[in-house]
């Protein structure tokens, strides 16, 4: 090799492993300036939270109990969460509108879209016989005769949380109906992740605090994988035309996602579904606290104050009102930094 194509291979290896290594960091905006860029840093103990599965099935049974199950549960939290409709029916719904009798490839084509939707959603109501013995286990269909996009979305993430969605069923069974809570639940965390599927992946309200609190829990570099490998797995949802390939894209995302992110989302997502128990706190808080200060730059006490949250390749921006800054005891330390 000369030496000429060595210099250049191994600038490009370099570049490839650069890439590898981003760190990604977190920007505060309190409407003061630029804002204030931090870099996560390494802190004893402030490390990601672990939620073993014990911990997990109590913290869900009390959560749940709050939470009150819904006949129509997609529509009910993109309701409570304030998340826009992506787009909605499947893409077979928007094809069907060809006029009778319109010859050619798209009505062929918006033919076999039929039939694999079809197929599909008969496969869901026998996946659910046989979980559940009812054919609309999740509640996912509307009342309409096949399932659309948002249910497709909500199914590949139950078959992402795997053993998790098992503990959630466990955790819920002395509830007078907890496969209608489940659902609740499940479609809950669907509807928090959709907007990250979005060009301008960004959250506001309460899906912003259940970010900045997914933040402490996981740490600014395992939630940005997860939520974007949630836009993968809606590629490849968008993409599929029958069961097994809305299970694979499940698993796929399964294997981003694992059991403590799985059970930290699902943890959060029961919190803001139901009414919590007075003086009740998630479990692992303390460490979170510590973590969120490592991470994000800000206090665990003013998650509350989150206003949205926006991803970036380089990592997230939490926008935050300036009275968080008093209130934190970091004023005049952030407005330094945001006047340099």
């Amino acid at each position: 090799m000369g030496r000429g194509r060595a210099v250049v291979w191994c600038l490009f290896w370099m570049g490839l492993t650069a890439g590898c290594s981003t760190t990604r960091v977190v920007r505060l905006d309190m409407g003061m300036g630029e804002p204030v860029l931090h870099t996560p840093r390494a802190v004893d103990g402030a490390g990601p939270v672990e939620l073993d599965e014990d911990t997990f099935k109590t913290a869900v049974e009390r959560l749940a109990r709050g939470v009150r199950p819904s006949a129509h549960p997609l529509r009910e939290a993109r309701h409570r969460l304030g998340v826009p409709e992506r787009g909605g029916m499947s893409l077979y719904e928007r094809r069907r509108l060809v006029p009778v009798g319109e010859e050619g490839e798209g009505s062929r084509a918006a033919l076999q879209e039929s039939t694999s939707e079809h197929a599909l959603t008969r496969d869901y109501a026998r996946w659910c016989e046989d979980e559940d013995g009812e054919a609309d286990c999740l509640r996912l269909l509307e009342g309409g005769a096949s399932l659309g996009r948002e249910g497709k979305y909500a199914l590949a993430l139950a078959f992402a949380l795997g053993d998790v969605w098992e503990e959630t069923g466990d955790a819920l069974e002395d509830l007078s109906a907890p496969w209608a809570v489940r659902a609740t639940l499940t479609a809950s965390v669907s509807m928090y992740l959709m907007p990250w599927s979005l060009p301008e992946p960004r959250s506001k309200g309460v899906p912003a605090r259940m970010t900045a609190t997914a933040m402490a829990y996981l740490g600014v570099e395992s939630l940005w994988q997860v939520l974007d490998g949630w836009g993968v797995l809606v590629r490849r949802v968008d993409g599929a035309r029958t069961f097994e390939e809305l299970r694979d894209a499940g698993a796929a995302y399964g294997e981003v996602l694992g059991d403590n992110a799985a059970r930290v989302l699902v943890m959060l997502s029961a919190a803001s579904a139901g009414v919590p128990a007075k003086g009740m706190a998630l479990p692992g808080a303390e460490k979170a606290a510590v973590a969120l200060e490592a991470q994000a730059g800000c206090s665990y006490r003013e998650l509350s104050s989150v206003e949205s949250v926006a991803m970036t390749p380089e990592g997230f921006t939490l926008v935050l009102p300036p009275t968080a800054l008093a209130r934190s005891g970091r004023d005049e330390e952030l407005r330094g930094h945001s006047q340099r």
